[in-house]
């Protein structure tokens, strides 16, 4: 029998820093506000910075190999 395992989500480490230093909160807490489990107004704010910031860090990867 195969035996299904859980992928554990992987986040961008240089965000994660990044919202660190810039809210004082710990990765631990940063990582549960993107995933959810967090409710308010700084955990939202957290969620959406650090979607924003993956996204635009993936489109600077994908310009970059596009235009070398």
């Amino acid at each position: 029998m195969s035996k299904s395992t859980k992928k554990s989500q992987s986040y961008n480490e240089d965000i994660l820093i990044a919202l660190e230093k810039k809210y004082g909160v710990g990765k631990t807490f940063i990582r549960a506000c993107i995933r959810g489990d967090r409710d308010g107004l700084l955990p939202d704010t957290i969620s959406k910075e650090y979607k924003k910031a993956d996204n635009a860090a993936k489109k600077a990867i994908e310009d970059k190999i596009t235009n070398a």
